[in-house]
């Protein structure tokens, strides 16, 4: 009869073992159909994401008057493991918690779970420590360069818009922070749409497709200017830097060239579709991809390299239509050498623009755009519930730091680590 009511006491409405709340995480209990699949990658990855000094700076030095505050070390671990939830809530993941008593024990939890408002108190106070979060994935970084030396030797730069959960069209605006950008969109019939959010910019391993830095900016905010800042703020000297036309400027080619960096940027196409440079006796053209062209904007051929002068030699254009415009000296059918230190942004920097390792090498930006890619499978870009730049910056670092800390994760149980295609 004990035994009997016991059972019947969850049946019963309000009754403390009715609230899932106060299931411990001992208890017997079924794994939600929301939860992951896998409880031991899950551990794995927390495993390798250092987060004590996060804990101490949270928690403060012993003593004071009032209750013991809950351990902050089962909350960190329940926000990164938002990606594996495919969620960015924090009542959802707070449900997922109280639902899953394998999931608790994977984060650390002994004990109940704490309150909505806790969870809101300690995501609120990790969003005002950027520096430290920062310095979580760069440790994470370091660790799994252990693992992979060669690992951000090439990097892709790129950035995405991260809608807010605001309505830009309610007076007034509830997150003023927030601007409007351009976000590329196939399904679009212009190819793009306006987003009302901030912007991540972000740069990735193009070999591993790992997200190496990030910086968050309102919507509005220029690719342009953010290129020489994500690369300072890489802990590692890469040997190419590979980037869209949006990063295209004279600043950021000589900037990465002055370094050692090879610049493997799209050119913006000027407004005639071809450049032209004072040469000789008149002008000599150039294609978007730093070539030379004779008089009829024909490509000539590229012969190598003087080894002396390090100048690149191109030969004549023999079929052309008009030939020279000079009397007695025909442009079309001269030899002509490019200084390539004259114009870095035009004719490239180690990687010659207008070869097929600028074109290999360039083919590899979409390693960003699948980092972009699982991220958008996470919904953390459109469908997360945060609002504000601190907010959404926190949201886009935890994300990164358990993306790096699966890849450490992968290579020590698999002992590899797949290239990226």
């Amino acid at each position: 009869m004990a035994d009997r009511a016991r059972g019947n006491a969850r049946d019963i409405p309000n009754h403390p073992a009715s609230i899932p709340g106060n299931t411990r995480v001992g208890a017997t209990a079924e794994v939600g159909e929301s939860g992951f699949p896998d409880l031991k990658e899950l551990r794995a990855v927390l495993k390798e994401v250092d987060t004590a000094p996060v804990e101490r700076a949270l928690t403060g030095p012993a003593g004071g008057v009032g209750r013991k505050p809950y351990p902050r070390g089962p909350i960190i671990r329940a926000y990164l493991s938002l990606p594996f939830l495919s969620i960015a809530d924090i009542s959802a993941l707070r449900r997922e918690l109280m639902n899953n008593p394998a999931f608790r024990a994977a984060c650390g939890f002994t004990t109940s779970v704490p309150s909505r408002p806790t969870f809101s108190r300690v995501f609120g106070q990790l969003d005002k420590m950027p520096e430290r979060m920062d310095r979580r994935h760069e440790q994470a970084v370091r660790k799994l360069r252990e693992h992979r030396s060669d690992l951000g030797k090439e990097v892709a730069v790129d950035s995405t818009m991260v809608k807010t959960n605001s309505n830009p069209r309610r007076k007034p605006i509830s997150d003023v922070e927030a601007s409007w950008g351009k976000q590329h969109d196939v399904r679009e019939s212009k190819g793009w749409r306006w987003v009302y959010g901030y912007k991540a910019h972000t740069a990735t391993c193009a070999n591993y497709d790992t997200p190496l830095a990030v910086i968050v900016t309102s919507g509005s905010e220029s690719d342009m200017n953010y290129l020489v800042p994500l690369v300072e703020k890489l802990q590692l000297r890469p040997e190419v830097v590979i980037a869209d036309r949006g990063y295209d400027s004279a600043n950021n080619n000589e900037w990465l060239h002055r370094r050692g960096i090879a610049p493997v940027i799209h050119k913006k196409r000027p407004p005639k579709g071809y450049h032209t440079r004072e040469w000789g006796r008149g002008r000599t053209y150039y294609s978007t991809k730093g070539t030379p062209l004779c008089e009829c904007k024909h490509e000539r051929p590229y012969l190598g390299t003087d080894p002396e002068t390090g100048e690149r030699v191109y030969g004549p254009v023999t079929d052309c239509e008009r030939g020279g415009k000079f009397e007695g000296l025909s442009l079309c059918e001269v030899e002509v050498r490019v200084i390539p230190e004259s114009d870095i942004r035009l004719f490239g920097g180690a990687v010659r623009r207008d070869s097929p390792e600028f074109k290999m090498k360039y083919n590899k930006r979409w390693s960003a755009e699948r980092v972009f890619s699982r991220w958008k499978d996470h919904n953390v870009l459109e469908s997360h519930s945060f609002r504000g730049l601190s907010s959404v910056r926190l949201l886009l670092q935890l994300y990164a730091i358990a993306d790096v800390a699966a890849k450490i994760a992968e290579v020590k149980a698999t002992g590899t680590l797949p290239v990226a295609a």
